[in-house]
C-alpha cells in the first residue's frame, strides 16, 4: 500500500525553541496510576492531536481520500523521504493518524529520525554533517503496528521535525544531546516528491480474512 507523491518540494521552518508537543500516552507521567489500577489497555487507544498541531506552520499533512472499505495493517511502517536541510542536522518525525468521520485527527504510531544517525540503527559513527542544498534519502521507522482504518475515515501522514517531550529537540547545532543547545539554529526543512524524488508512505496491508483467520480462540 503506498502513497506516491507529484514533483513538489515542501519547505518549512523548524521551530526548536517551540517544539511540537506529542499527544500520546507513551509520555503519560501518571502511567504508574493506571498499572496499578489494571487500566494498561487504556494506553493503547488513539490520543486526539488537534490541540498540538492545529495552526502550525510547520508541520506537512497529507490526506488520504475517504476510505471506501476497511483497511487493515499488520507489520512496520514506514515512510521514505527525500529530503535537504540548510542545518547541519536536524530531525525528521513522522505521524500515521486516523482522521475520523467528524474531522477528529487520531495518531496511530509516530517516529523520528535524527540525521545524524541517518546510516542506519545499528551504525556505530554519527553521519557526516548535512550540506546545504544536498538531498538525501531517508528512511523513518514509524513503528510495528496491528490496526484497521475503518470505511469513511482518511488516513493521514504528518511529517516535521520535533515530538517533544516523547523525543529530544534537536538544537540543529550537528552536537550530541549531551553537549547541550549552544549554537542551537532555526532549520529550513524541504521534503521533496515526485518523480525525481518518489518520497512515500510504506504501511504494510493485509487482507482482512488473513486476520480473521488468526483470531485468538479463548
Amino acid at each position: 500500500f503506498f502513497f506516491f507523491f507529484f514533483f513538489f518540494f515542501f519547505y518549512y521552518y523548524y521551530k526548536l525553541f517551540l517544539p511540537i508537543h506529542n499527544n500520546n500516552n507513551n509520555n503519560n507521567k501518571y502511567m504508574y496510576v493506571y498499572v496499578y489500577l489494571l487500566l494498561l489497555f487504556l494506553l493503547s487507544l488513539p490520543q486526539d492531536q488537534s490541540s498540538v498541531e492545529d495552526g502550525r506552520s510547520d508541520i506537512l499533512h497529507w490526506d488520504s481520500d475517504e476510505l471506501k472499505e476497511n483497511i487493515a495493517l499488520v507489520g512496520m511502517l514506514k515512510v521514505e523521504l527525500f529530503v535537504t536541510s540548510t542545518a547541519l542536522d536536524t530531525d525528521f518525525t513522522a505521524k500515521l493518524i486516523d482522521i475520523f468521520p467528524n474531522g477528529t485527527p487520531m495518531l496511530v504510531q509516530d517516529g523520528i529520525l535524527r540525521l545524524k544517525w541517518r546510516n542506519g540503527n545499528f551504525s556505530t559513527e554519527m553521519a557526516p554533517p548535512l550540506v546545504a542544498g544536498q538531498v538525501y534519502q531517508i528512511t523513518v521507522d514509524i513503528g510495528m503496528m496491528s490496526y484497521i482504518f475503518n470505511s469513511k475515515h482518511k488516513i493521514r501522514l504528518s511529517i516535521s521535525s520535533s515530538n517533544w517531550p516523547r523525543f529530544s529537540v534537536n538544537w540543529n547545532n550537528d552536537k550530541l544531546v549531551i553537549d547541550g543547545s549552544s549554537g542551537a539554529v532555526l532549520a529550513g526543512n524541504v521534503v521533496g516528491w515526485g518523480r525525481l524524488y518518489p518520497s512515500k508512505l510504506i504501511l504494510p496491508q493485509v487482507d482482512l480474512t488473513w486476520i480473521k483467520k488468526r483470531k485468538l480462540k479463548l
